[in-house]
């Protein structure tokens, strides 16, 4: 129930027909062979969620969550976040460990990455700042849903990316702890979400995907 809590909405259903293309903004996700080597496990793909691209239909209404400004910390891609400027081109790709799920043994649970591209660099750096401000403003607090609750803490700048830390009940008094990440390059906002056991890696596994993510603009995709 939590990790698709985390996923919400990745079946979305596209309006007016197929997903647009979006090759060049597809090209900044990160693939099994490069998240193995920035984390050290290997990922597979998700078979019934398959790699979304399209346009700001692709956004995510978390409408049912209080309160409501801290959605975008919990989900990336939330409609919060991009209240003051609509991307063009969204892709996101969900990742899951291809391993073990025994908690002593498994690091990270799975990888959500997305990419948006918003119409002009000024428009994805107002994004940035709404989520800085946003974010900084949930920290510490508790956000509850029909069926769940967070816990979001730890939110910072490091490195020019947005991070959080976002702690889930998933009963049995215990807590899946969830790094997320938030940065900006260009024209394009790059979102990560990474489940994770092993609390030593919350710091910093978010970050280091988007900031691999970071590198790819300009570099592979004519979008940002």
């Amino acid at each position: 129930m939590l990790l698709a809590m985390l996923w919400v909405a990745s079946c979305t259903v596209v309006v007016n027909g197929a997903a647009r293309p979006a090759p060049g903004v597809q090209q900044i996700l990160l693939d099994n062979d490069e998240l193995t080597t920035l984390i050290g496990q290997s990922f597979r793909a998700d078979p019934n969620a398959p790699r979304r691209i399209g346009g700001d239909h692709l956004l995510r209404d978390i409408s049912v969550m209080s309160p409501l400004e801290c959605a975008g910390v919990i989900h990336q891609l939330s409609t919060t976040t991009y209240q003051r400027s609509k991307p063009q081109d969204v892709a996101e790709e969900m990742w899951w460990n291809a391993g073990s799920y025994q908690h002593d043994h498994l690091t990270v649970v799975g990888v959500f990455e997305a990419v948006a591209a918003l119409p002009t660099a000024q428009a994805a750096d107002a994004v940035f700042a709404t989520a800085v401000r946003q974010w900084q403003g949930c920290n510490h607090k508790t956000v509850v849903d029909p069926s769940d609750r967070y816990e979001i803490s730890d939110v910072r700048l490091t490195n020019s990316v947005l991070a959080a830390t976002v702690a889930a009940d998933i009963g049995f008094n215990d807590m899946m702890q969830t790094a997320r990440a938030l940065g900006v390059r260009a024209k394009c906002v790059v979102e990560v979400t990474v489940p994770l056991f092993d609390k030593s890696r919350r710091k910093t596994a978010a970050i280091d995907v988007a900031h691999t993510m970071m590198n790819k603009v300009g570099a592979v995709s004519s979008e940002c």
